[in-house]
C-alpha cells in the first residue's frame, strides 16, 4: 500500500516542459541534466494517474556525439475507488454537499493530478464569491491510498480549518471607496482629499472627475453589506480597465 499526498503547489506539467525542450539546438551532454529530464517524464506519468510507472534512458555514443533515448512504462493508470470527504467546518460541508453536482471528482474516474486541482480551484473560487475571503487552495489536500494488488485508491479531500479556529470567517463589503488619482491609493496619506458620495459609493479625485459619478457606479459591481465576491472584485477590475 501506497499513500501520496497532494496539497499546496499546483500540479505543474512535467511532460510539457519536457517536450518543450525537444527540438533545441545539441547541447553538451550533461548526466545531471538527463536525470532531470527522466523524472521530469516520469512525474509528468505519475500526474496522469500513472502510479506505477517508470522511466529508463539509454545513451547510445556514435563518434563524438551522444544520444540520450527515453523509455517510457507507464503501465496501467490508477482509478478512484472510493471518494470521501473530511471537512472540519460545518458549513463548508454542507455547502459543498449541495453543491456535490458540479464536483470534477467521482468514483470510477481516472486518478489525475490535474483533475484534483481543478476540484480544489473550482472549490475556492466558489467560496471566495460566497464571502470566506480568506480561503485559499492551501487548506484542501488529498489523501490517496492505493488498494493493494489492485490499480485503485481510495481518495480523501480534507479541507482544514485555519490554525486555532473552528471556523473559516466569511466577510461582508463596508465602504466601497473608489479612488482616481495619480498616487496609490494604498498609500492613505495621498488619497486626495476631494470627494463626492453617489449611491453608495465615495469617490476621492484630485481637482478634477473625468467621469461621471453615474458612470463609475454602473461599473462597480460592489456593495456595502454584500458578501465578499471574488468574481464581482474581478469584474469590476474589468470594466475600469476597458473605461
Amino acid at each position: 500500500m501506497r499513500i501520496y499526498t497532494l496539497s499546496g503547489i499546483d500540479s505543474t506539467k512535467y511532460m510539457n516542459r519536457f517536450l518543450q525542450r525537444i527540438g533545441e539546438a545539441p547541447v553538451v551532454f550533461n548526466e545531471d541534466q538527463t536525470e532531470r529530464s527522466r523524472k521530469d517524464i516520469l512525474n509528468g506519468l505519475m500526474v496522469q494517474g500513472y502510479l506505477a510507472s517508470d522511466v529508463k534512458v539509454d545513451k547510445i555514443i556514435k563518434k563524438k556525439k551522444l544520444k540520450a533515448v527515453y523509455h517510457l512504462y507507464p503501465g496501467k493508470s490508477y482509478q478512484v475507488k472510493s471518494l470521501r470527504c473530511d471537512i472540519e467546518d460545518a458549513v463548508i460541508r454542507g455547502i459543498l454537499q449541495k453543491d456535490s453536482a458540479e464536483s470534477l471528482l467521482h468514483a470510477g474516474m481516472i486518478f489525475n493530478s490535474n483533475t484534483l486541482d481543478g476540484e480544489r480551484s473550482r472549490i475556492n473560487t466558489k467560496l471566495q464569491d460566497m464571502g470566506y475571503y480568506q480561503f485559499n487552495k492551501e487548506y484542501i489536500t488529498f489523501i490517496a491510498d492505493t488498494v493493494k494488488g489492485t490499480y485503485q485508491v481510495d481518495l480523501t479531500m480534507r479541507i482544514k480549518n485555519p490554525a486555532r479556529s473552528s471556523h473559516h470567517a466569511v466577510f461582508k463589503l463596508g465602504n466601497i471607496n473608489l479612488v482616481s488619482s495619480q498616487a496609490s491609493s494604498r498609500n492613505l496619506s495621498l488619497i486626495p482629499k476631494d470627494s463626492v458620495s453617489y449611491n453608495g459609493l465615495n469617490i476621492f479625485y484630485d481637482q478634477n472627475l473625468y467621469f461621471r459619478p453615474s458612470i463609475l457606479s454602473d461599473n462597480v459591481k460592489l456593495e456595502s453589506g454584500d458578501l465578499y465576491s471574488l468574481s464581482k472584485v474581478q469584474q469590476t477590475y474589468d470594466n475600469f480597465n476597458r473605461m
